[in-house]
């Protein structure tokens, strides 16, 4: 199947992140849910890059948007505006989605070949440039936000949701053996600074 995005990312040289503005998404048979648009596409290598392109987050003056914001901010986010755009590509599927509460959203995917051991030994890289610094939670975490929940993997050709999600499952399983099979491997307390909400699953993209 093509789309929008796929299209967009055909001439790009993988890995790199896109940041896509107000990205639509649809289920379609056989695929799970894919990007079917989006308003505004940018490419970079750095995240950094990417994020510094928000605007500041305007909420609604809607009472469906004040209404969301009111379950989803503090009192003292409400009154000082202090909000920020959930960029992350399954805040997507959230109830209360930035579009809904901002007009606007802005999501940043890392996009990848779809080959496991590639994607494996990217992410391996980061940690293991220095074998005498032992991997801290933090270290993890950064990893999981920029990178390993941001996961696109770019198909060339036509998959199943089936097969997509059997590689998510195992890319996932397989990281975490051979981060523990390092030599500076992390501790039991280390893995316990990423919280059960870092590990979602991306099957659905």
């Amino acid at each position: 199947m093509t789309s929008p995005f796929l299209e967009y990312l055909n001439d790009k040289s993988l890995p790199g992140f896109a940041l896509l503005k107000n990205t639509q998404i649809a289920q379609v048979p056989r695929q799970g849910a894919r990007i079917v648009g989006f308003d505004e596409a940018h490419w970079s290598q750095s995240i950094a890059d990417l994020r510094a392109m928000f605007p500041k987050p305007q909420l609604l003056q809607t009472r469906e948007a004040k209404e969301q914001a009111s379950y989803k901010f503090s009192e003292e986010q409400l009154k000082n505006g202090d909000f920020s755009f959930e960029d992350l590509p399954i805040s997507l599927t959230n109830e209360s989605s930035d579009r809904e509460l901002f007009g606007e959203s802005y999501t940043i995917f890392w996009c990848v070949p779809a080959d496991k051991e590639a994607v494996i030994s990217l992410l391996i890289a980061e940690l293991s440039s220095d074998e005498t610094i032992a991997i801290s939670g933090e270290m993890l975490k950064k990893l999981w936000d920029e990178k390993v929940n941001r996961i696109f993997l770019h198909y060339t050709g036509e998959v199943d949701v089936l097969a997509h999600g059997l590689l998510q499952d195992e890319l996932h399983e397989e990281l975490i053996d051979a981060i523990n099979a390092l030599p500076n491997a992390p501790s039991e307390d280390a893995w316990d600074a990423l919280n059960e909400d870092v590990f979602w699953g991306d099957d659905d993209f």
